[in-house]
C-alpha cells in the first residue's frame, strides 16, 4: 500500500515549494478591501424591460492564501429607471462569492482573471435572480505601499468596465 502513495508523495513534495516559495509574510498581502464602479452592469431588467442605470457600485473582499489564488465576496448596489410598459424606479442588491487567479503577482502590479456566482434581489420584484460575473481581465497597480487601483473588463452585474481602487493589509 505504501508503495502506492510513494510517488504521489514525492510529487507533493516537488511541487508544493513551487506555489509558496518567497511567499512570506512580508512579500504580499493576503487581504484586500476594494470599491469598485461598474460601468453597463448586465441586469435581467435589460433582457425583460428598457432600464437606465448610471452604474453599479460594489465593494469587494478577498483573501489570497497563495500568490496565485484569492477568493472572497463582493456586495453591490444598482439603481435603475425602468421605461418600458410602466414608469419606474428601482434598485437591486447584488452578493456573490469571487474566485481569482493570478497570473502575475508582484507588489505593485497583479494581473488576473476572475469569476463571480451569486444572486441579485430586485427590489420592486421582492424576487431572487442568478448572478454570474465573467471578467476576463483584471489587473491592479498600486499606489503606495498599501493602496491600489483597479480595472477589469467582462460581463456581469458587476458591469463590463470596472474602475475601483483598494487597500492591502
Amino acid at each position: 500500500m505504501y508503495k502506492k502513495l510513494r510517488l504521489p508523495i514525492m510529487i507533493s513534495l516537488v511541487i508544493i515549494p513551487l506555489f509558496v516559495d518567497g511567499q512570506t509574510k512580508d512579500s504580499w498581502k493576503k487581504h484586500e478591501v476594494s470599491i469598485i464602479y461598474g460601468a453597463l452592469p448586465f441586469s435581467w431588467h435589460k433582457i425583460m424591460d428598457d432600464y437606465s442605470s448610471i452604474g453599479i457600485i460594489s465593494s469587494q473582499y478577498m483573501f489570497t492564501p497563495v500568490k496565485w489564488l484569492s477568493f472572497g465576496g463582493m456586495l453591490g448596489f444598482q439603481h435603475f429607471h425602468i421605461e418600458s410598459y410602466r414608469e419606474d424606479n428601482s434598485n437591486d442588491i447584488t452578493i456573490m462569492f469571487m474566485l481569482r487567479v493570478n497570473y502575475v503577482n508582484k507588489l505593485k502590479w497583479t494581473l488576473y482573471s476572475k469569476a463571480g456566482i451569486g444572486f441579485v434581489m430586485v427590489e420592486d420584484e421582492h424576487g431572487l435572480g442568478a448572478a454570474i460575473q465573467l471578467p476576463l481581465i483584471g489587473t491592479t497597480f498600486g499606489f503606495g505601499k498599501n493602496f491600489y487601483g483597479i480595472l477589469e473588463m467582462g460581463i456581469g452585474p458587476q458591469g463590463c468596465l470596472m474602475l475601483g481602487c483598494g487597500y492591502k493589509f
